[in-house]
C-alpha cells in the first residue's frame, strides 16, 4: 500500500516545518522570560551589590568594601 505522500516530499516537509517550530519555540521563550518583575529586579540589584561587597572584602581592598556598603 502507498502513502499519499511520497517520501521525498514528506522530508522536504519536515526540513522547512521543523526549523520553523523550533524558531517560534524559542522567539516565545525569549519574549516570555525576557522582563523581570519589580520584585525579581530588586532581588537581582541587592544580590549583585552583595556579592561586589563580599569580592571587594576578599580581595582587602582599602575602603573599597565601606564605598560598596553604601
Amino acid at each position: 500500500m502507498e502513502s499519499a505522500i511520497p517520501a521525498g516530499s514528506f522530508w522536504s516537509i519536515i526540513t522547512i516545518v521543523g526549523p520553523l517550530l523550533l524558531g517560534l519555540a524559542l522567539a516565545y521563550a525569549v519574549i516570555r522570560n525576557r522582563r523581570m518583575t519589580r520584585a525579581q529586579n530588586d532581588l537581582s540589584e541587592r544580590a549583585t551589590r552583595q556579592n561586589k561587597l563580599d569580592a571587594a572584602i576578599e580581595e582587602g581592598a582599602d575602603g573599597a568594601a565601606e564605598r560598596l556598603s553604601r
